[in-house]
């Protein structure tokens, strides 16, 4: 009789264990054991196949509580992070709209390697090196994370936040022979940022990104940068077509929070700089506006006499300009506060106001003065005050229309070469 066992030797490969039970099964004639060597190929493929991810996890295994390291000394974490976009820029609820990769690493001595699993590519770091064991790591599925210890690590200023999911979600673990975990996953992030315009169009808006753990106290768990640590797309700049874009890393690995629990936190901080490019801004607000109030200058070469025609363009030109402020209003940022542009705008509403007034008054002196042709004074002649009374109007015209030709020009000269310096410096300073 001959005799069937269940299997005859574990191999450590899956593939070889089918083969095993096959074989067996071939060289078991009766029915029965032919049946039983099937149903011990079907053990052998559910119980490899399963044995992968279990294994890492051993029995007994605490999720709730942190790995402890062999020194005592508080869990380190790494952490990387690249931008791939930012796909908005809000200015109504100050917000920014990230697309990043975030990385996070940690070791967890507690976790079994499968060495089993990657006996291919141990015995190529064999046979590369015979004295130093080379690092392996492999890939597994990312609901390993549901059974193992994670860091809690978070983003402080998170509005909102998503993850991108195709046929699943975008997110790769990885263990290391050390027992170290690597996860990366890809987001998209909206953050709050506090901005200022004051400046506006000329702003500069900064931002910084808190990456901290939220229970964890110094003692437990530390924060670190790891490689590529802080990394922007080359594309990035180009999805960026209103803005100078810089980010960069700043020093320290805690933060401070007042009334928070702990108050003192393991934490990474990136600095982000968002300068705008107001080249646009100069070329549809500014300049079009500047020569409108030159265009109602010329009024002071019209004569006097020619009434109709010197209000009218000066009337054309205050409309003009008052009509593009309140276009420009519309489409720039709603504050309390005034702006750089609303500065600007509003001196060109005044210096368009003023030759408006200055005629006024000239048309008031003429006024008076062709009363005065008809009025006698007692002890002089009529000849004589009409004489007087005209000497007086032009004398007063002339120099209220060199004051229009010289003064006013002199005033948005003067107002132009303290008005650029004090809001272009601090932008084209920003990002240096």
């Amino acid at each position: 009789m001959i005799r069937c066992p269940l299997l005859a030797s574990q191999p450590s490969d899956l593939r070889a264990s089918v083969q095993s039970a096959h074989t067996t099964a071939r060289r078991c004639r009766p029915r029965g054991a032919r049946a039983a060597a099937v149903v011990a190929v079907a053990v052998v493929v559910v119980s490899r196949a399963a044995q992968g991810q279990d294994s890492i996890v051993p029995e007994g295994y605490q999720q709730d509580l942190r790995p402890k390291t062999p020194d005592g000394d508080p869990l380190k974490v790494g952490v990387s992070m690249k931008i791939n976009g930012i796909s908005e820029v809000n200015l109504e609820q100050m917000s920014i709209l990230f697309e990043v990769y975030l990385r996070v690493s940690w070791r967890d001595t507690r976790l079994v390697f499968p060495h089993s699993s990657v006996n291919a590519s141990s015995d190529a770091s064999k046979s590369s090196s015979n004295t130093q064991q080379e690092k392996t790591s492999m890939t597994v599925s990312p609901a390993l994370l549901e059974k193992v210890w994670v860091p809690d690590v978070f983003i402080r200023g998170t509005r909102s936040l998503d993850t991108f999911t195709f046929l699943q979600k975008f997110q790769g673990v990885t263990i290391s022979s050390d027992s170290t975990v690597f996860t990366s996953v890809m987001m998209q992030l909206k953050l709050v940022c506090s901005m200022s315009f004051y400046m506006y169009p000329f702003d500069v808006q900064r931002c910084t990104v808190h990456i901290k753990s939220y229970i964890y106290q110094l003692h437990e768990l530390a924060l670190e940068w790891m490689l590529p640590g802080l990394s922007t797309d080359d594309d990035l700049k180009r999805q960026l077509a209103g803005y100078d874009f810089s980010v960069k890393i700043l020093n320290g690995t805690t933060c401070s929070c007042n009334k928070c629990v702990p108050e003192t936190s393991p934490c990474l901080r990136v600095h982000l700089v968002l300068r705008r490019h107001s080249f646009i801004h100069v070329m549809s607000s500014y300049v079009p506006s500047g020569l409108f109030v030159v265009v109602g200058w010329t009024s002071f070469f019209w004569p006097a006499e020619v009434v109709p025609g010197r209000t009218v363009l000066v009337i054309t030109s205050l409309l003009t300009i008052t009509s593009m402020y309140t276009g420009i209003r519309q489409t720039s940022p709603t504050t309390s506060y005034v702006k750089a542009l609303d500065v600007w705008m509003l001196m060109c509403i005044l210096l368009t106001t003023v030759p408006l007034l200055q005629y006024a008054l000239i048309l008031s002196w003429r006024k008076t003065s062709d009363n005065s042709v008809t009025k006698v004074v007692p002890g002089k002649s009529a000849v004589s005050t009409r004489v007087s009374a005209t000497e007086i109007y032009e004398t007063r015209k002339r120099k209220a229309e060199l004051v229009g030709r010289v003064g006013l020009p002199v005033c948005f000269l003067l107002f132009n070469l303290a008005y650029w310096p004090s809001y272009l410096t601090p932008s084209l300073q920003a990002l240096d």
